[in-house]
């Protein structure tokens, strides 16, 4: 994806009443050629299997700060727009949340307090100003996310949402420093890698498609971000 620049000259200065993060491009700049090539993962993603739909995705990076949680809402809004489908963007990422403030959603209940018993789940499904687009935001925040994020209740949760939602998308923490992710990888049907161009090591990749393996997690493609020029054949490649 295109780096700072493009958000400067184009949508930096934009925002409505729905309070959205203006790099939110898919909502904000739906006729440019970055929210197109969103639209090119998300026929990539319904092409898979021989377009068997698939119903949740788990949208990781090696490490922070590339892009992945950007990724995950852009692409969520993308999902969006496909007529009578119906999307939840779940934020699992205790260590360093964003989803909300992005979403202009106000904190609150949410993923912890459901895990914990402390609230049913239609009492934290939150409608954003996207037609379509639901969040189950994060909640309170917690001690222990790794354990609960393998824990039983994550399970049925997930194979809950399938049976309300068309898609659902999990925008995790970063994958090798933290272990949240890892048990929600064979949960989902698939994971899209988030790398960020010019600073994510071809060794740390590899290492990450190890680990993904290891806990039994179908690696559907990569997402390079950053990227200061349009090439087709980088929006994703299947591995």
């Amino acid at each position: 994806m295109k780096d700072k620049s493009f958000f400067n000259e184009f949508i930096a200065k934009r925002k409505d009443e729905s309070g959205l993060d203006p790099r939110i491009v898919s909502y904000y700049a739906p006729g440019t050629a970055l929210t197109e090539q969103y639209r090119s993962i998300r026929t990539y993603l319904n092409s898979l299997d021989g377009g068997k739909m698939w119903r949740s995705v788990m949208v990781s990076s090696a490490n922070r700060e590339e892009g992945r949680t950007l990724t995950s809402v852009n692409l969520a809004v993308t999902m969006a727009e496909e007529k009578e489908k119906r999307v939840v963007l779940v934020n699992t990422d205790f260590r360093y949340p964003a989803i909300e403030k992005l979403l202009n959603i106000q904190e609150g209940q949410g993923l912890s307090n459901y895990l914990n018993d402390e609230v049913p789940l239609d009492k934290i499904l939150i409608n954003t100003a996207v037609n379509n687009l639901t969040v189950l935001p994060l909640g309170t925040a917690l001690s222990n996310p790794a354990e609960l994020m393998a824990s039983s209740k994550m399970k049925d949760l997930i194979k809950e949402l399938e049976k309300k939602f068309n898609y659902v998308i999990l925008d995790t923490p970063a994958f090798i420093p933290f272990a949240d992710a890892h048990s929600l990888g064979s949960l989902v049907d698939g994971v899209l890698l988030v790398v960020q161009a010019s600073k994510t090591r071809r060794e740390v990749v590899w290492r990450m498609q190890e680990q993904l393996m290891g806990v039994r997690a179908r690696l559907l493609g990569v997402i390079l971000t950053h990227v200061e020029y349009h090439i087709p054949e980088y929006i994703h490649r299947h591995l």
